[in-house]
């Protein structure tokens, strides 16, 4: 794919960027790989596997008050009328990484992120496609690795909080670490007092450093847009402390520093740590060990 996708907003973008919450503009919302048609094209051709229809989050969880679709029976336009009454939404996950005219979208993203700022150094880039309904919303929660929200249709809001106590405690990420299916985390109303909040409107990419919490409320119109997640170094010395002091604090009843707080240095002998505990079966989740 030819010609630019995104244009950085801010004259100090290059800095900043993974470093501060940040937002810029891009032009996907401009190519016709996001309209009703070939989305739904998206949906009938992207493998099974990969490709999650949930029912609205805060609703039931209970099985019975599940949406019954049959998607091998579903036209991808039946679909995406069924997010749009707000019945269900869909995670397209890969989407952009295993469709190969969405894959050249990702290519020019990426090499046009790379000469924009000197962070941005991805070992692997996942990117998905999420279409939810205009009333839907996702709770509090921090992402494993560092995420790129970019906005191609509808309006949503983003309220995002700082990486650091009592926004996100660290023996309760601990905790996430380990458990691949949960990113929640506990909210108080207090956290209000410290939101930096985004009103997303289609063309917005916004991103945030590493392990951020937030949470986001649709507010207008039929919602879609690309989670882009990228894997670095830092990320992965700072998960594998986390992890490592996860092990420390319950099998040893220890007090670790926290690896937000600590020198890379100890945060980077504590990758190898957790990658040596893990080799001997210790990286679980057992509980705390009592005092």
């Amino acid at each position: 794919m030819t010609g630019s996708l995104f244009q950085t907003a801010t004259a100090n973008f290059s800095e900043t960027f993974s470093r501060a919450p940040i937002r810029a503009r891009h032009s996907l919302h401009e190519i016709p790989l996001f309209d009703d048609e070939a989305l739904a094209r998206l949906i009938e051709s992207h493998p099974r596997e990969l490709t999650d229809i949930h029912a609205p989050r805060g609703e039931s969880r209970d099985a019975k008050d599940f949406p019954v679709i049959d998607v091998e029976q579903t036209s991808g336009a039946a679909l995406l009328n069924e997010v749009r009454n707000g019945r269900i939404w869909i995670n397209l996950r890969r989407a952009m990484n295993e469709t190969p005219e969405y894959k050249a979208v990702l290519d020019t993203i990426v090499a046009e992120l790379k000469v924009a700022s000197t962070n941005f150094q991805p070992r692997q880039v996942s990117a998905g496609i999420l279409i939810s309904s205009p009333t839907a919303s996702v709770p509090y929660h921090c992402d494993k690795t560092d995420v790129l929200l970019w906005h191609v249709r509808g309006r949503k809001r983003l309220f995002l909080y700082p990486p650091e106590a009592p926004y996100l405690d660290p023996v309760e990420y601990e905790d996430r670490i380990v458990d691949l299916t949960n990113d929640d985390l506990p909210y108080d109303s207090r956290f209000e007092n410290g939101v930096q909040t985004f009103d997303m409107e289609p063309g917005d990419m916004v991103s945030w450093p590493l392990h951020s919490p937030h949470r986001v409320e649709n507010l207008e119109g039929l919602n879609v847009s690309v989670t882009m997640e990228y894997s670095s170094w830092r990320s992965a010395i700072i998960n594998g402390a986390y992890a490592a002091n996860g092990v420390l604090r319950r099998r040893f009843g220890l007090s670790p520093l926290n690896p937000q707080e600590a020198p890379r240095a100890l945060n980077m002998a504590k990758l190898l740590l957790a990658r040596a505990f893990r080799a001997a079966g210790m990286a679980g989740k057992p509980p705390l060990k009592a005092a």
